[in-house]
């Protein structure tokens, strides 16, 4: 169930990567389902068994944090991420473990931050200009769970 699950939500990252390259928006559809997706994540986990205390706890810390930071991201700098990259990221928490999703992070952030020093020294966009994050995101997440099949991340 857990393959099936990865699966769909790898597929439908892939698909939200698309629409932010072309848009730079999110439909709302596609985030339903990839927190409809997320849900049932977590309810096969605690079915499973497969969810000790301390992993639940480190999880709502970083839930915790990454709301606060979305929250005050969005108020302060609106213009400069938006919500359906904060709710994709969210979703992304739920679904791997806190281990997978740090990795998850380091990647995405990574990966967008050289692309974006690439087309600023290439001057294809300058300082203001908006790059879509849901694209690395979403590499970061396929190279996560991959790692994470492969059990070269501790979890």
């Amino acid at each position: 169930m857990e393959i099936v699950i990865m699966t769909v939500f790898t597929i439908l990252m892939i698909a939200a990567a698309v629409y932010d390259i072309r848009t730079m928006h999110i439909p709302l559809w596609l985030i339903v389902i990839q927190l409809v997706t997320a849900g049932a994540a977590v309810v096969n986990r605690y079915v499973s068994g497969g969810n000790d205390p301390k992993e639940r706890i480190c999880r709502l810390i970083l839930l915790s944090v990454i709301m606060a930071v979305s929250l005050l991201g969005l108020i302060l700098h609106a213009d400069l991420m938006g919500a359906g990259d904060m709710i994709l990221i969210l979703s992304v928490c739920l679904v791997v473990p806190v281990g997978i999703f740090i990795l998850i992070s380091i990647i995405s952030m990574a990966m967008a931050g050289m692309t974006s020093g690439v087309l600023l020294i290439l001057k294809k966009v300058h300082g203001k200009s908006r790059i879509p994050f849901i694209p690395f995101l979403a590499a970061g997440t396929i190279l996560g769970i991959y790692t994470n099949i492969r059990g070269l991340v501790p979890v």
